[in-house]
C-alpha cells in the first residue's frame, strides 16, 4: 500500500510570521517535522506542500537548498484542500498522512501507529481523541490519515482538509487520555515550550 506524508506549510502566519524556519535547538523548526515523519517506516514518501507565491519565497528557497521533497502549489494560499488535490493527482497514493509544519513535536511512532490502523480496519479516515476531542481541535499535534481517493468528497471543504472526513465513512480513533502539553507552535511561546520539550525529553502527555 503506497502511503504518502505531506508536510502543509507556509511561509505566512498572522501570530509568528516565518515560524516554519524560525531556529528550533540548531535547526529550523520545518527539519525537526521533515526528520521526525521521515522517521516513520509506515512512510513510503514524504513531500512538503506549500503555497507557490512572493511571500513565500523564502521557505521555498529554503526547501530546494535542503534537497527536501516538495510540491508547490500555485493555487489560493488559503486553499489548503487544492494542495492535496494537486498532490493526490500527481502522486498517487492510496494513503495519505497529513502533518502540519508547525508540529515539530510530531510522533512517527503515532504515524506508524495511526496508518497501521487505517490499512487493517480497511477505514476511510484515521486520528486521535485526546480526551474525547479530536486532535486536530487540539493544540497538541497527532497525524491524520485519510484514504486519498476520499479527496473528492470534500470539494467544499477549502480550509480544513480532514474535519468533514470524520463525519462520515469509516473511520478508526486512536484514543489517549491525560494531561497534554502544547506542542503546536504559534506563539514565541509555543517556540520556548517545544524547546524545552526537546531539550529535556519531557512527555507530551502525563
Amino acid at each position: 500500500m503506497n502511503t504518502l506524508c505531506v508536510i502543509q506549510a507556509r511561509y505566512t502566519s498572522s501570530r509568528l510570521p516565518g515560524k516554519v524556519l524560525r531556529p528550533l535547538l540548531g535547526k529550523p523548526l520545518l527539519r525537526h517535522v521533515v526528520d521526525r515523519c521521515s522517521a516513520a517506516v509506515t512512510v513510503d514518501d514524504l513531500l512538503v506542500a506549500y503555497p507557490d507565491n512572493r511571500k513565500n519565497r523564502p521557505l521555498a528557497n529554503w526547501i530546494r537548498e535542503n534537497n527536501c521533497p516538495h510540491h508547490a502549489y500555485t493555487g489560493a494560499e488559503s486553499d489548503v484542500l487544492g494542495r492535496f488535490f494537486e498532490v493526490a493527482a500527481k502522486y498517487k497514493p492510496e494513503f495519505i498522512v497529513r502533518v502540519c509544519a508547525d508540529s515539530p513535536l510530531i510522533d512517527p511512532e503515532s504515524i506508524d501507529e495511526l496508518v497501521l490502523a487505517v490499512q487493517d480496519e480497511e477505514a476511510d479516515y484515521g486520528g486521535f481523541l485526546l480526551n474525547g476531542i479530536p486532535s486536530v481541535q487540539t493544540g497538541t499535534a497527532y497525524p491524520e490519515v485519510f484514504r486519498a481517493a476520499n479527496l473528492a468528497a470534500l470539494i467544499l471543504a477549502r480550509e480544513h482538509v480532514t474535519v468533514p472526513m470524520y463525519m462520515g465513512g469509516e473511520q478508526v480513533w486512536l484514543a489517549r487520555h491525560g494531561q497534554f502539553k502544547r506542542t503546536v507552535v504559534d506563539t514565541e511561546d509555543d517556540l520556548a515550550n517545544a524547546a524545552y520539550i526537546m531539550k529535556y525529553q519531557t512527555p507530551i502527555c502525563s
